[in-house]
């Protein structure tokens, strides 16, 4: 008999392929969306430490330039940290999109797979029956041979 072959393998080429690929691109987003994590965190923190040295250095005596430039400096640092938390929510938005993409293209290498492993599993069967039949077929011919 005629060794197994698989008559949709193409296809599940290009579908491994195609979840391989989404694979990287997820990997990548999700390294996006660290960094911009990363950066909103670093953002947050130099608010803090703005705020700390703001306070040290107006510790008693309050002057309107300095009281303006820390108010102008903290309100810069608010705006950064709303535009990077928007950027953070944008980065969550894409990996989330492109997990459902990469969870569709695994459901649809899965069923090939499947698919697969039944044919494979029927072909077996078929192998076995044949060989079955070719071994009783064998000794029926010893039998014979011997009877007469």
């Amino acid at each position: 008999m005629k060794r197994f072959v698989f008559r949709y393998q193409t296809v599940l080429d290009v579908r491994e392929r195609v979840q391989k690929q989404e694979e990287d691109v997820l990997r990548q987003l999700l390294s996006r969306q660290r960094a911009e994590e990363a950066e909103h965190d670093r953002l947050v923190a130099d608010e803090v430490s703005l705020r700390t040295a703001w306070t040290e250095q107006v510790s008693g005596d309050l002057d309107l330039d300095s009281l303006l430039t820390m108010h102008a400096s903290l309100d810069g640092m608010a705006r950064q940290i709303v535009q990077q938390r928007s950027a953070v929510e944008v980065a969550r938005a894409r990996a989330d999109n492109q997990r459902e993409i990469l969870t569709t293209a695994m459901q649809e290498a899965e069923v090939l797979r499947k698919l697969k492993q039944r044919d494979f599993d029927a072909w077996r069967i078929a192998l076995d029956r044949a060989e079955n039949a070719q071994n009783d077929e064998m000794a029926t011919l010893r039998y014979t041979r011997r009877a007469f």
